[in-house]
């Protein structure tokens, strides 16, 4: 009996501990405090996003299925970056509930919120998040929902996603196209002159041969020149293009479009060198985009890589039939 003795009192030290922690809802607290939405919305039902911080405010609003910025400027809105946030937005939890009935609001920062985040609903409702000081622990902040007392954590990696500027929001692509469209461009840069042009309009621009000038290119090397034209974009906002000077400019762009069913429209872009960038504007459009000017030179520079490319690709030895492989005109070996 004496043998069993200690592994008893281990047990009844186990059950000892399990009873005060049921008795304690250390169990239920657990549970609790897993991962529980904050908002609780459809991001397809939110109409109005505002954002303040100490960077300033940012304020979008849906106009039929489009988003338009009407804070800080009416700067041209990137779809997918608005998307993005609405669903960060509508999907956010909070990590556990810190102080159901706060004394203190400026305890946590949430007296004068360092970031509120807000969204109007198509009902007419709204969700507000007002975000304090960061906790003790690193990797979270005190939040607040408008109209629940209470004070939550939520993530760091949630705020990353939800704390923009308009910069965020903005598009930055200077040159719009549709990729699989493009049948001819044509570009003109510091005295360096080029044109690419589609030989099979019906097919994807993957797909089709292309001549550069009087030479024939495959596929993949004709899309080289599109892949530079691509990467002609800002990280900086745009300026109204009323306000940047673009006469005399050192690059000039032409796109011609069209499918097959022989409809066709043709674009043109402008650049003006300003310092170390290039301001790209559309002719007739609103705007204009701060483009580096290693873009813009990889674009002219693109000529000369997509002949490399098919000169190397000429140049490389076509593959030997496998070993022991029977030759077509071989007879079966019966």
């Amino acid at each position: 009996m004496k043998k069993f003795l200690p592994t008893i009192l281990l047990v009844l030290v186990c059950l000892g501990g399990y009873w005060y922690a049921s008795s304690q809802n250390f169990f239920q607290e657990k549970q609790d405090d897993a991962a529980k939405p904050l908002v609780q919305a459809q991001a397809s039902d939110l109409q109005q996003v505002k954002i303040e911080s100490a960077c300033g405010t940012v304020e979008l609003v849906k106009q039929g299925e489009a988003w338009q910025m009407t804070q800080p400027q009416p700067y041209p809105v990137n779809k997918y970056m608005v998307d993005s946030w609405l669903g960060a937005f509508s999907m956010l939890s909070y990590d556990t509930k810190v102080d159901e009935q706060p004394k203190d609001l400026a305890e946590f920062g949430l007296d004068k919120p360092m970031l509120q985040l807000e969204a109007k609903l198509a009902d007419g409702t709204s969700k507000k998040v007002l975000v304090g000081n960061a906790l003790p622990v690193a990797g979270s902040y005190y939040a607040k929902l408008d109209g629940d007392p209470a004070v939550y954590s939520i993530s760091e990696t949630a705020l990353q996603s939800l704390g923009k500027q308009a910069v965020d929001f903005a598009e930055k692509n200077a040159v719009s196209v549709d990729y699989n469209k493009v049948k001819r461009l044509d570009v003109s840069w510091k005295g360096t002159a080029w044109s690419l042009t589609k030989k099979d309009a019906a097919k994807a621009a993957y797909e089709s041969a292309w001549t550069l000038g009087e030479k024939e290119l495959k596929a993949e090397n004709g899309t080289i020149p599109l892949d530079k034209l691509t990467t002609l974009s800002s990280e900086e906002l745009p300026k109204a293009a009323a306000q940047v000077k673009l006469d005399n400019p050192e690059l000039k762009v032409e796109v011609k479009e069209g499918g097959a069913d022989g409809a066709e429209t043709a674009s043109v872009y402008v650049g003006k060198v300003e310092g170390s960038v290039v301001w790209v504007a559309k002719q007739g459009g609103a705007w204009a985009y701060p483009v580096p000017m290693d873009a813009v030179q990889a674009l002219a520079d693109a000529k000369a890589d997509a002949e490399a490319a098919e000169a190397a690709a000429a140049a490389s030895p076509s593959p030997s039939p496998a070993a022991g492989a029977p030759s077509p005109s071989a007879s079966p070996v019966p």
